[in-house]
């Protein structure tokens, strides 16, 4: 009988070239913003801010996936009857296309009610996005757009929302 201690042999079975290669491909471009281009502050009576910014991945630098990963303050103060929320839109577009929503809606982060006291969090949406076959080749634009929002017919409030850091990791 063998002895069982010795029956592998270094290169045979297993091999290792396709498990590094696994791993290799597990790597990924990332793209890192934390500058203030779609905060956006509202105050007072009825109204909306709204700020955009766009970020880009050349054309041929993605080959499966993009994650955008979005962490954002909401600060918000409703007084006099008003209320206040902050909204956040993700859009995509092949490079200098027209943008499609990636949301039939804004997405809402936080919402304040009539008269309530202030209130501030961070939060962070995920969202793992499949580029098209011209998105890929072509490039890829991530528009991102926060907004302020107040309303009431006497008063209104305070809706601020900040970026903290937007993430794009794409492989």
């Amino acid at each position: 009988m063998a002895d069982p201690t010795n029956t592998f042999v270094s290169g045979t079975g297993i091999q290792s070239s396709p498990v590094n290669t696994n791993f290799n491909e597990s790597t990924a471009d990332i793209q890192i913003y934390t500058g203030s281009d779609f905060d956006a502050s509202q105050s007072g009576a009825a109204g909306t801010t709204s700020n955009n910014h766009t970020l880009s991945i050349a054309g041929g630098a993605m080959y499966r996936y993009v994650k955008i990963a979005v962490t954002v303050k909401s600060e918000l103060n409703a007084f006099d009857s008003g209320s206040a929320r902050t909204t956040l839109k993700i859009e995509t577009a092949e490079n200098g296309g027209s943008f499609t929503s990636r949301f039939n809606q804004d997405i809402l982060f936080l919402s304040q009610g009539t008269d309530d006291p202030s209130v501030d969090d961070v939060k962070t949406i995920v969202f793992y996005y499949d580029p098209t076959a011209g998105e890929i080749s072509n490039g890829l634009d991530v528009k991102l757009t926060g907004s302020g929002i107040t309303s009431g017919a006497s008063g209104g409030g305070t809706a601020d929302i900040t970026n903290i850091q937007t993430v794009l990791e794409y492989i």
